[in-house]
């Protein structure tokens, strides 16, 4: 499972990265205004049943304070959530609620904005299937899967531990695209003429636009909800490229890292 000391300081990059994207773009949160940006993950645990992992981030707030937080209509305790070095209140909660595909969740906040006063504001989102993923050999390898016209953008991450009689080499390789396959050549894959094993660990997820408002999916304050599925494989290049395994586990932390790396207020 994706562990919280590994996710808080995972998700707070995301307020010190930008990345471009479809629609109006989400100008920077205004200072001492609430924010938050949020993200649901959706994927497929390795004893085939349906895993989420909930996390926001809040600015903007009187520090020490805590807002209220509902996800699917569920409250999120307080010891859910906690203040980083940067002042930024980070929450995280695994499997409660879990969500499965299709489902529409909402994102609710309580969240003090002035002495006295508070605003309350809420955002939509509806999870993504599953990434269907399949793999071909073709003096490479060809990484496939299904799109799905609700999704954004989709992200690839690809990593290559080759041994020859040199040694290991280790490639490794991150995209957000629209395209929904990806090619890796043998020679970026391991660069030798001869190789005794290739281990390959693939991960594809789906990243949801909002489909409420243009700038974002909240209402009253600047930020968004993004919904996110992902399935990873692992596998012997190319001995077992037909049925890889699929897993989870301390792999989404990887995944999880890479998508907020390239995301920011859009």
């Amino acid at each position: 499972m994706v562990s919280r000391k590994i996710l808080f300081p995972i998700i707070a990059v995301i307020f010190n990265t930008g990345c471009g994207g479809g629609g109006q773009e989400t100008t920077a949160p205004q200072e001492n205004y609430p924010y938050v940006l949020a993200a649901s993950v959706l994927e497929m645990g390795s004893d085939s049943t349906y895993h989420s992992y909930h996390m926001w981030v809040v600015g903007g707030v009187p520090v020490r304070t805590f807002p209220r937080v509902w996800i699917g209509g569920i409250p999120m305790p307080s010891s859910s959530m906690q203040w980083n070095e940067d002042a930024f209140l980070v929450g995280y909660s695994e499997d409660y609620p879990t969500l499965f595909p299709g489902q529409e969740v909402h994102f609710s906040i309580r969240v003090p904005c002035c002495p006295g006063d508070t605003v309350q504001d809420s955002a939509a989102a509806r999870m993504l299937p599953i990434p269907r993923v399949s793999l071909r050999d073709s003096e490479g390898l060809w990484v496939m899967w299904e799109g799905h016209p609700d999704v954004r953008e989709y992200f690839a991450g690809i990593r290559v531990y080759c041994r020859d009689t040199t040694g290991t080499h280790y490639a490794d390789t991150a995209l957000m695209i629209e395209d929904t396959s990806v090619y890796l050549p043998l020679g970026w894959m391991c660069p030798v003429d001869t190789f005794i094993y290739a281990s390959v660990e693939v991960d594809v997820a789906f990243i949801g636009g909002p489909w409420k408002g243009e700038g974002g999916n909240f209402g009253l304050l600047s930020g968004r909800y993004i919904p996110i599925s992902h399935t990873s494989l692992e596998f012997i290049y190319p001995d077992s490229l037909s049925s890889p395994a699929v897993f989870t586990g301390e792999e989404a932390r990887a995944i999880l890292e890479r998508v907020f790396r390239e995301m920011g207020w859009r």
